[in-house]
């Protein structure tokens, strides 16, 4: 496995995201060091995906003269979201600016639309706990922008980014959605996969399908 060392390279969290989807096909885990104890805001914004923490002096060959802790990633999806509630509710609460998976304005608008009553002072999380009631999850995902990366699909069936990429086009698993992010220079998206496809399948059933999908190469 090769090493990348980022140290200095990122001093922001879109420069922390435009990082992670270059990486996110070839990278088995990251590591954060944290020479100076105070400074974990980037830490503390992703803390969901941390899965080891320790301290130690040295890293990939380097000394320091403190002890550095150093954050451990990237924790199964399943793992971290044990359901597809769980996940889609995550997503919509998240505040990620003008790439949110729904707007709060249309969230109230279509829990109004489907008979919940909601207050000024009602929150995402509220508002969608009391949707989900009158609602069907798989509606609701419908109006949202939401959906499961390519690295997930990967790390939980233990295929490549070719093979996710087959399964959509073959209608195998669903393309539900994009993901927008910067990278050389670039705006690019990125497809998102159906949630509900990635908690329903098995590693068996996707081993199968890949299996009976691929095209043997001739003698």
């Amino acid at each position: 496995m090769e090493l990348v060392d980022y140290t200095g390279k990122i001093n922001s969290h879109k420069e922390y995201l435009n990082t992670l989807k270059q990486l996110e096909i070839k990278s088995q885990y990251i590591e954060y060091v944290i020479i100076n104890d105070e400074e974990t805001e980037i830490i503390d914004k992703f803390s969901d995906y941390v899965t080891e923490i320790k301290q130690k002096n040295k890293w990939w060959g380097t000394k320091s003269s403190a002890k550095a802790k150093i954050y451990k990633e990237i924790k199964p999806l399943y793992e971290k979201f044990p359901t597809p509630y769980d996940y889609i509710k995550r997503q919509i609460v998240a505040n990620k600016g003008t790439q949110n998976s729904i707007m709060k304005d249309k969230l109230i608008e279509l829990a109004k639309k489907n008979g919940v009553l909601v207050e000024k002072s009602d929150t995402k999380e509220m508002i969608f706990v009391n949707l989900v009631e009158k609602m069907p999850l798989e509606d609701i995902v419908a109006e949202c922008n939401i959906g499961i990366g390519s690295f997930a699909f990967q790390q939980k069936f233990g295929i490549t980014g070719a093979d996710v990429k087959k399964m959509a086009e073959k209608g195998f698993i669903k393309v539900t959605g994009k993901e927008y992010f910067r990278a050389y220079g670039q705006s690019l998206y990125a497809n998102l996969y159906s949630v509900f496809d990635y908690y329903r399948l098995t590693s068996d059933e996707v081993h199968k399908w890949l299996q009976a999908n691929t095209r043997k190469k001739k003698r």
